[in-house]
């Protein structure tokens, strides 16, 4: 390790090989819970050989680091995190386009832009994925779905390792399954490329409103969330479950079941992770104990 302290570090690196960083940033500003301790590092690189310099940088000197989108599915802990959180937040991870039928997007970019850009341009194929919180890279990780998933379209992958190696991956090397794929972890995911069709802007945006407005009708998207938290396992579903053991509204703290989607749990006021956890642990004893099966988490806990 440098002979300095470790952030200041951290911070040299990212002045060096390109992007922001900010000390001791408050996690819970970028949760769509609105929940978290403090990160020693946030890490904005403002490219991919940023990003590559970075993460090489890091791991030489053995200093932990995650990477993340918009943590819309990440529970961060209530203590402070003693790693470099990665954001692929800069304008060059967002970028978006359309060259000769295929839709290029960032891993940065978000869903409702994706979904802007396609209104935008009458491009069908994404709509049914409206209303779904994330970024292009963290939906390609774990094959975000509702309405269709966002492998459908899609046709290969960029990714990068560990040491800052780039390698195209077609969709059938993905590995692709219900919330899955073979990503593997120390992977990256840079770009996708989708093939789409077109349509006419006015129909687009009215398939999509379609879909946001049955989200909006079954599940809280106006609350503070992580979306779903458990796996549906199969042939059945996770929301069924949770309401069939008595878990719907149940509180812990500021954390609460949402009584319009059980397998939503909200941030009412002042939640913390613990809230979220003890919530979390109370639902898999109960279905555990009546059904005698135990639910996988759709969600990452830090």
């Amino acid at each position: 390790m440098p002979g300095h302290d470790l952030e200041s570090f951290i911070k040299d690196v990212c002045c060096v090989e390109g992007g922001g960083v900010h000390l001791r940033h408050e996690l819970s500003r970028n949760s769509t819970i609105r929940i978290g301790g403090k990160a020693m590092a946030w890490c904005v690189p403002e490219n991919v050989d940023a990003l590559a310099g970075i993460r090489r940088a890091l791991t030489v000197y053995a200093v932990p680091y995650k990477v993340v989108g918009m943590g819309s599915n990440i529970l961060f802990p209530d203590e402070d995190v003693e790693k470099a959180i990665i954001s692929l937040s800069f304008p060059s991870f967002r970028d978006i386009c359309l060259e000769n039928g295929l839709v290029r997007a960032g891993a940065g970019l978000r869903m409702n832009e994706l979904l802007s850009f396609s209104c935008r341009k009458g491009l069908t194929g994404f709509e049914g994925l409206a209303g779904i919180p994330g970024t292009i890279g963290g939906a390609l990780v774990k094959n975000a779905s509702c309405e269709g998933s966002i492998s459908d379209h899609l046709v290969k992958v960029l990714l990068m390792d560990g040491a800052g190696n780039m390698r195209w991956v077609s969709k059938d090397e993905m590995g692709f399954g219900y919330r899955s794929s073979s990503i593997l972890s120390d992977e990256v995911v840079v770009e996708g490329v989708f093939s789409i069709k077109e349509d006419d802007p006015d129909n687009v945006r009215s398939r999509v409103r379609d879909s946001f407005l049955r989200k909006m009708r079954k599940q809280p998207l106006e609350g503070l969330s992580l979306g779903s938290v458990f796996k549906n396992p199969e042939g059945m579903m996770a929301w069924e479950l949770v309401d069939q053991v008595g878990m719907r509204g149940y509180r812990s703290g500021g954390a609460v079941v949402s009584v319009k989607h059980a397998n939503f749990i909200l941030n009412g006021s002042g939640a913390r992770a613990e809230d979220v956890k003890n919530i979390i642990g109370e639902a898999q004893r109960r279905i555990r104990a009546e059904f005698g099966m135990t639910l996988e988490l759709e969600i990452e806990v830090l």
